[in-house]
């Protein structure tokens, strides 16, 4: 079976319409254009990097073309990517660091990533035969040397240890580890060959496992996505009669960990530094802080309720059409880069861009019609871990739930989130769609092995 040979490559360059392609693709960049104009020199640094995401966005939309993807699902994507790039210029003209060498590398951040969902939309196929016993011992045993590697080589940033730095280049691996995460948790859930109280144990362990090291860690973003896109994605897999037993172990994994980390907290203050009951202490007083913030029964503006002042200050000063004012936030690159958004395009941008998110949720979702094979199953868990994330991220950055830590995806700051948001997207893309030939018996006519 040759993936790659001639006539295949043939054969989907010969579907894409390229007019189109270029049509749509030039449209994304006159749109990004017109938003960076907004603000001062905005527009001379976009043109500086105009080229480079015409590539991005040409390449997105002609994939799309290729396997006859979903349209509204590759153009909400390239909208949300757009808007990003464009939100990451203003800020970077309005600070002093080096503008053009931080958002050139947006466009390379973006490159592997599309890079990365090819490969991964095209291996997948290839894993069709392998058995899931295997992905799942790859996926546990790279998550446990990640992990491990964080704990030993990890640089902390931000009170969170979650980087790591090989030869100049910096790596979020907790990122990396939520895409490990969700993709065995999917994986899990529709596993035919499981019974439904092993998909619940196996599954219920896997999030006990990444909340122990990412507690480990400091950090508690990634640690509620996953553990959001656990609970919806159980909903959404599980059979009825074993819907009980998920939530009676959801129910008794929380109580235990609210005790645990009670205990560690009171033995922390009281029996000083003892290790990682002191990790798993400050994990509970940071919790109640953030909570006590937001019910505002913390009213230190200059200590812990200072983004939370800052975020309501941002808001009252907001039009719906547009604004001057240039919010000082501490992470508004990335934790609160809706605001950001809010602050430069008007109110009226935020609901904008909660149209697209879900336009992007629905149509990633509809078009997929695979729901028991390996690809589905990946595809729909990514799916859901990027809604979960733009919601729990949008929804603290305008203070309906308490600073949660997490950025909004394709318009937060940070290479390897955005690199692997666009795996995600072009994996959804390619892996459910028929991508792998070969040719039959007796004809030379091709047919798809994986079919949606």
């Amino acid at each position: 079976m040759k993936i790659f040979d001639l006539q295949f490559l043939k054969y989907y360059f010969a579907r894409v319409n390229w007019l189109k392609v270029e049509f749509l693709s030039i449209g994304a960049s006159v749109v990004s254009a017109v938003l960076s104009s907004f603000t001062e020199n905005g527009l001379d640094l976009y043109m500086s990097i105009a080229f480079p995401f015409f590539v991005i966005y040409f390449l997105m939309f002609m994939l799309c073309d290729m396997v006859k993807g979903s349209f509204s699902f590759t153009v909400s994507s390239v909208f949300l990517i757009l808007l990003g790039v464009t939100l990451q210029v203003i800020l970077s003209c309005t600070s002093s660091e080096n503008a053009a060498v931080f958002v050139n590398s947006l466009f390379w951040h973006s490159l592997v990533g599309i890079v990365l969902g090819i490969i991964g939309g095209v291996g997948i196929h290839l894993l069709c035969k392998v058995k899931r016993t295997k992905i799942y011992i790859l996926l546990v045993g790279a998550t446990l040397i990640m992990y491990a590697v964080l704990l030993v080589f990890g640089v902390a940033s931000s009170g969170t240890k979650a980087w790591i730095t090989i030869f100049g280049f910096t790596f979020q691996l907790t990122e990396i580890c939520k895409v490990f995460a969700i993709g065995l948790i999917a994986l899990l859930l529709t596993d035919e060959k499981l019974k439904n109280n092993q998909k619940v144990l196996f599954s219920t362990l896997t999030v006990v496992l990444h909340a122990v090291f990412l507690m480990m860690v400091s950090e508690l973003g990634t640690l509620a996505v996953i553990s959001i896109t656990y609970i919806i994605l159980s909903l959404f897999f599980l059979e009825r009669k074993a819907l009980k037993s998920f939530i009676k172990a959801l129910a008794f994994i929380a109580l235990l960990a609210s005790i645990f980390l009670f205990v560690c907290y009171a033995c922390s203050k009281f029996g000083g530094n003892t290790g990682l009951v002191n990790t798993f202490g400050m994990i509970f007083e940071k919790l109640s802080s953030r909570f006590s913030v937001f019910a505002g029964e913390s009213t230190d503006i200059y200590g812990k309720a200072y983004q939370t002042y800052k975020m309501k200050e941002t808001l009252s000063m907001a039009e719906w059409f547009g604004g001057s004012y240039q919010p000082k936030i501490p992470v508004i690159e990335s934790d609160f880069i809706v605001l950001q958004l809010i602050s430069s395009f008007g109110i009226v941008s935020f609901f904008v861009l909660m149209l697209a998110i879900i336009i992007f949720f629905i149509s990633g979702v509809c078009s997929l019609n695979c729901t028991d094979s390996t690809s589905g199953s990946l595809a729909i868990g990514f799916n859901v871990s990027i809604i979960i994330t733009a919601l729990l991220s949008a929804s603290s950055a305008i203070g309906v739930l308490p600073v949660i830590g997490v950025g909004f995806p394709f318009l937060a700051r940070g290479g390897t989130a955005l690199a692997l948001n666009i795996a995600m997207v072009v994996f959804c893309l390619i892996a459910t769609t028929e991508v792998i030939f070969k040719k039959p018996n007796n004809s030379n006519e091709r047919e798809p092995i994986c079919r949606r």
